[in-house]
């Protein structure tokens, strides 16, 4: 099939499954376990707050509603963040074959001033 066939018909889910089964084989060797599953629980979060929208009409708008329904839930920020990057990592593969054309909607999105976690330091580890 030509690059870009069907991106028109590509529905979020799909490709999520997709980007799923592409990487799977990928555990253990370059990418580990608990970042795959984290990857994979924060493209099932997108898909269940989009719904099974086509993957083509995919914007900004719909990742700042997601931001804003993942803070309303009382994520952290550094979590949003990090879903963020998975989400933006899934575009740019989409992107590379074809199947999304355009920006990548979730670039730039991550809030960059509350992506700080606090460490509290017992009075010995202080000394």
């Amino acid at each position: 099939a030509a690059a870009g066939t069907g991106t028109h018909k590509r529905s979020l889910f799909e490709t999520i499954q997709e980007y799923v089964e592409f990487h799977r084989p990928l555990v253990g060797t370059i990418l580990m376990q608990s970042t795959f599953d984290e990857k994979v629980r924060s493209l099932n979060r997108l898909h269940k707050a989009m719904g099974n929208m086509k993957l083509c009409r995919l914007k900004r708008p719909h990742i700042a509603e997601y931001k804003q329904k993942r803070y309303s839930g009382g994520a952290r920020a550094s979590t949003v963040n990090l879903d963020i990057a998975y989400i933006c990592h899934f575009m740019n593969w989409c992107r590379d074959r074809d199947y999304y054309i355009g920006n990548n909607p979730a670039e730039r999105m991550k809030d960059v001033n509350d992506n700080r976690r606090v460490i509290q330091l017992s009075r010995e580890q202080t000394d």
